[in-house]
């Protein structure tokens, strides 16, 4: 009788064992399910961070690029200036040379 009293009491044992050991597992599927929701979040919410910081660079990208064809057309038109200046004060010194003039050609000298 004490022995199936002690086998009955191990069976029962065994079973609020097994019980517990499912019951962790769950709760940990559970913090497992929650840790891993919490991460997806997570990671979505830094994907949206990188889309958002990318549409900025790009459009700062853009901007860049517009000014700096802004930069090139005004570095080309102050060439082209500086090349007419240059012929025109070429002209003036050859007229001068011709009319016996020896004044500076320098900018400053030259009158209006």
């Amino acid at each position: 009788r004490r022995i199936e009293e002690e086998e009955k009491n191990a069976k029962e044992a065994a079973a609020k064992l097994a019980k517990a050991k499912r019951e962790w597992e769950a709760i940990k599927n559970n913090i497992a399910d929650e840790d891993l929701e919490r991460r997806t979040l997570d990671l979505d919410s830094e994907r949206e961070l990188i889309r958002r910081l990318r549409e900025e660079l790009e459009s700062h990208i853009g901007d860049l690029d517009e000014k700096c064809h802004i930069v090139q057309r005004s570095r080309q038109e102050f060439a082209r200036r500086t090349r007419e200046l240059d012929a025109e004060r070429e002209l003036v010194r050859r007229l001068r040379e011709k009319a016996g003039d020896t004044t500076s050609t320098s900018p400053r000298a030259v009158s209006p």
